[in-house]
């Protein structure tokens, strides 16, 4: 006779074994996942303690409304979180979030900032205690400017001439933006195309131009201190030799005028935007800078016959960059920046030309080359060689240049001048090239200073 045997298969166990995992793993889910109990909790914990800090924050702000109601005098400094200020003349000071710009009436709060009564704060927040306006600021979504960041830190003392957001705003008039070595010509004839507005400078590209002095002197940082390297302090223009140049534009051009050696308006396909020279008008630049045709950047260092990589035929002297060429993402496709085909589009446009002398970038058939960059609206268009022996050339004989014109620059022959009819609101001159990083940051900077 048979007996009947019970147990499980093998087929059995591994099911059970299966199921028992998927719940396990739904369980798990259940608990620590995305929408899982945990992080709801957590979630929920997070509320409640903003929403704490937001009451003990809005407590605060009643007290002293009240008091401002009654007509008592409210002492400032009952007041948490940093005055903000719009930008003008002064010193300023003001929050970007996206598109928005908050200044005067606003407090920021920063993060590990205390609240009476409550502790320090968890989050950063934008206060008004006029209208009773109470905002969170998310982590890494806003920026804090101010008047002295206007700069990049570490760029500061490298700056050959700086027009921007923070001299611009605390200027009330042209000459409070000139100095021992810094004079504004042509400005006197103020017009709507001329000077100060409230948050840019412009250059009526008549006979409007800054020039500043840079010669043998003792280079200075920022703070006065002595320029030194390898335990020497360097002259201004050892240091320029040295290390190069960058010039960065931030704003809107818009042609110019053209004049021969007679002082006659002449038409030139040619305009200026700067060049480094002896201050005789009746001379010209030897370093120039500017835009030729409508749409290149047109540049070069005297008139050595040297290839570089962006020389134009026949006179290798002059550097030449297409800038119709210039793309930038935008989703899955490239477009083209300027898409009118010239720079003078009546649009704000980032522009950076850089030559670091430090290094050689290269070598080819042509010789030993330095590094040019050339950037457009935050785009690196190209890294190029330049000749490190006409470079070599300019140094000895830059001698007997003092100057540097900003607004104009010569071209064709002795006395012929060329001035750029612009809208700046960022024009700096460096005493060495930025690099990628630092040209982004001063990008980005520039466009969050015009909201």
């Amino acid at each position: 006779m048979m007996k009947n045997k019970s147990g499980i298969t093998l087929i059995a166990l591994i099911i059970t074994i299966i199921v028992l995992l998927i719940l396990a793993g739904v369980s798990i889910n259940a608990v620590l996942g995305d929408n899982g109990v945990l992080t709801q909790a957590q979630n929920a914990s997070e509320k409640t303690k903003v929403g704490s800090e937001r009451e003990a924050i809005q407590f605060v702000m009643s007290d002293i409304n009240i008091d401002e109601r009654v007509g008592k005098e409210v002492d400032e400094g009952r007041k948490i979180g940093e005055a903000l200020k719009n930008r003008g003349p002064g010193e300023w000071n003001i929050v970007t979030v996206g598109d928005q710009a908050y200044g005067t009436n606003w407090y920021l709060l920063n993060k590990g900032e205390n609240i009476p009564g409550f502790g320090k704060a968890q989050n950063s927040w934008l206060i008004n205690y006029k209208t009773g306006e109470l905002i969170q600021l998310e982590e890494n979504n806003y920026s804090n400017l101010s008047s002295s960041d206007t700069v990049i830190e570490s760029a500061r003392n490298n700056i050959i001439f700086s027009l921007d957001a923070s001299s611009i705003g605390k200027a009330e008039s042209v000459s409070d933006l000139e100095s021992e070595d810094v004079d504004f010509i042509g400005f006197e004839d103020v017009n709507e195309n001329s000077g100060l507005t409230e948050n840019s400078f412009k250059f009526d590209g008549v006979n409007d131009y800054v020039k500043i002095k840079y010669d043998d002197s003792p280079a200075k940082n920022q703070d006065g201190t002595p320029y030194m390297e390898d335990g020497k302090q360097l002259t201004k223009k050892e240091v320029f030799a040295k290390n190069g140049f960058t010039f960065e534009f931030y704003g809107k051009l818009d042609g110019g005028t053209s004049y021969n050696d007679l002082g006659e308006n002449i038409e030139d396909f040619y305009k200026g935007l700067f060049g480094f020279w002896n201050g005789n008008e009746s001379e010209q630049a030897e370093l120039r800078f500017g835009i030729f045709d409508r749409y290149c950047l047109y540049y070069n260092p005297g008139w050595y016959s040297v290839y570089s990589d962006l020389s134009a035929h026949g006179s290798p002297w002059n550097q030449i960059y297409d800038l119709t060429k210039a793309e930038k993402q935008n989703g899955d496709v490239k477009e083209k920046i300027l898409k009118d085909g010239t720079i003078y589009d009546s649009q704000n446009h980032y522009i950076v030309v850089s030559l670091d002398t430090t290094k050689i970038f290269k070598t080819d058939e042509n010789g030993s080359h330095y590094k040019q960059t050339i950037y457009l609206d935050g785009e690196k268009l190209i890294d190029a060689g330049f000749n490190s022996e006409s470079w070599n050339v300019f140094v000895n004989e830059m001698s007997g240049l003092d100057y540097f014109c900003v607004g104009k620059c010569s071209m064709n022959s002795n006395g012929w001048w060329h001035y750029s009819k612009m809208e700046a609101y960022t024009l700096r001159l460096y005493n060495r090239a930025l690099t990628d990083d630092e040209v982004e940051k001063s990008y980005q900077n520039s466009l969050l200073l015009q909201k």
